[in-house]
């Protein structure tokens, strides 16, 4: 597989090579990286964290089938949140976007986290779970991911040398949140994750809040979306890194720019991100 550290193994991807289009086609394809540039990549096997991984969406599959009442209950959905629910149908069109989902009743989708290289090296070989207790988090405390490379963007660019982990991640049965970090009667800032839920996933704009869903028109038939999205997890099982790409230091500045200016003028934000068709490779492909 390559050089190997401790407990997994990491493999520097050839630029050209059908392994480096492999991930090219989810980097830029699936989790829209759109202007990212990549210096470095490596493939990422850990025995251990994938072992755990796949136990535990085998857990989370038969919960589901055996005591769905119990372990994937909505009571929300029986109050009606028109809110919620727009949330719960953005999660089902990224999770269909994957191309391999479709008979999955526990989905697996590729998720980012940006951070500095020497800790993604960090997290291949530990896992993620030291940091789920740093991370207290605006929409509950624990591993916090998203679908979309850009928004990544504040979190690594000031890294002294910034990276992304592409990791898989199985949600469980996932919470919407609608609940805004400032509104302290319902504000899930630094909590745990809700009972019985395997994690949480909230739209958010450009500065990571989540949209006025008193001012703002919930559209999700559009192909163009200026939203992006968060995953809180706080089991580590639910995670396995798949790449590590070490971030060219050659547009940062133009980059991080491009995002100030997005987070100014949220409300006007006229920058739309292509929502991509396209299939891509299945796990077990890639």
């Amino acid at each position: 597989m390559g050089k190997g550290e401790g407990k997994y193994y990491r493999k520097k991807l050839d630029e050209g090579g059908n392994e480096w289009e492999n991930m090219e086609k989810l980097f830029f394809g699936y989790l829209q990286a759109s202007d990212i540039m990549i210096s470095e990549a490596y493939a990422i096997y850990n025995p251990t964290l994938i072992t755990s991984f796949i136990n535990q969406k085998n857990i989370l599959a038969a919960r589901l089938r055996e005591s769905p009442d119990v372990f994937f209950n909505d009571a929300w959905k029986r109050r009606g949140n028109k809110e919620k629910e727009f949330v719960c149908q953005e999660f089902q069109k990224r999770v269909a976007e994957t191309g391999w989902n479709e008979k999955e009743t526990i989905p697996i989708i590729p998720c980012v986290h940006g951070t500095d290289f020497s800790l993604a090296m960090a997290i291949c070989s530990t896992g993620f779970a030291a940091l789920s207790a740093l991370d207290a988090g605006w929409y509950g405390s624990g591993v916090y991911f998203t679908t979309y490379a850009l928004y990544t963007v504040a979190y690594f660019s000031m890294r002294k040398d910034p990276a992304i982990i592409i990791s898989y991640v199985t949600p469980g049965h996932m919470f919407p949140v609608t609940e805004a970090h400032t509104d302290q009667s319902q504000s899930l800032l630094g909590t745990v994750l809700k009972s019985s839920y395997n994690s949480h996933y909230v739209v958010v704009q450009s500065d990571g809040t989540v949209p006025d869903y008193g001012v703002t028109e919930l559209k999700n038939e559009t192909e163009e979306t200026s939203l992006w999205d968060e995953i809180v997890v706080s089991q580590e099982p639910q995670i396995t890194p798949v790449y590590v790409l070490r971030i060219s230091n050659k547009n940062l500045n133009r980059l991080l720019q491009t995002w100030d200016r997005m987070k100014k003028d949220r409300r006007t934000d006229t920058r739309k991100i292509k929502r991509s068709k396209s299939k891509v490779k299945t796990a077990a492909e890639i």
